[in-house]
């Protein structure tokens, strides 16, 4: 016990030394890691929290490869599996259930959904994603963000949502989006399904890529991955926050 107390003695003496000598330079360091430290340690405590609520899968291969639950808008370059196998994917899959009593009955399927992605998508327009998504984007394209522009929308076949997400799939209970960047294709599919009592929401995205490509894809990167699965639980999350507001009764 001695030897600790000595030790700590020890440290605090240099720290104490340290700040006399150099008191701005510790002090813009010491603030350098609050301002950075503390948005990191918080995103990381929201990953951490929304990673033990939310059911997550990830995946990697060629699309022939990859356990696709129920895509439905796959183009048929890709469809024919000699061709599905000269890709390289990835596949992320996120969802959510809520108790079907938490959400107003006399809803339909198809209201509930719309409404749920009215709002996440307007959420998403602000998110940074969709910033350096708008910077490749021309005067009309940048109405596509507004939430004027997302709020009026139904999401049919052709409706677009922040430049470079494209209806291209919708029935009652999913809405499935397209998505192409340079030599990158690929879906980002919402659904939703009531069984026993809940209503699961569900994300699914595959991104792909001719397999000679050798440049990453965005869900290949550790950080922008990172960034896709707290922001893709967070809305799982707050969407069906807002929803059971909305349409209790």
């Amino acid at each position: 016990m001695q030897i600790t107390m000595q030790f700590l003695e020890d440290r605090m003496s240099v720290l104490s030394q340290l700040f006399e000598r150099y008191p701005r330079a510790l002090t813009t360091a010491a603030t350098i890691l609050v301002v950075v430290g503390a948005p990191t340690a918080f995103l990381l405590y929201q990953h951490s929290r929304l990673g033990s609520k939310v059911r997550h899968s990830a995946s990697r291969g060629s699309l022939a490869d990859l356990p696709l639950q129920d895509v439905k808008s796959m183009p048929e370059s890709v469809q024919d599996k000699d061709a599905a196998s000269k890709t390289r994917a990835v596949y992320d899959v996120a969802s959510l259930s809520t108790l079907g009593i938490n959400i107003s009955p006399s809803l339909a399927e198809e209201e509930i959904l719309t409404r749920y992605l009215r709002r996440n998508m307007t959420a998403f327009s602000r998110f940074p994603q969709a910033y350096a998504l708008s910077l490749n984007c021309d005067q009309s394209s940048r109405k596509t963000f507004k939430a004027s522009h997302i709020q009026a929308l139904n999401f049919e076949p052709g409706d677009v949502v922040c430049g470079a997400y494209t209806v291209v799939c919708r029935e009652q209970d999913r809405v499935e989006f397209g998505m192409a960047l340079n030599q990158i294709r690929g879906r980002l599919v919402t659904t939703l399904e009531r069984n026993d009592g809940q209503i699961t929401f569900k994300t699914q995205t595959v991104m792909w890529q001719p397999s000679d490509v050798k440049a990453p894809m965005p869900l290949e990167n550790p950080v922008l991955k990172f960034a896709h699965e707290i922001t893709s639980w967070w809305m799982l999350e707050a969407g069906i926050l807002y929803l059971t507001d909305y349409t209790s009764v």
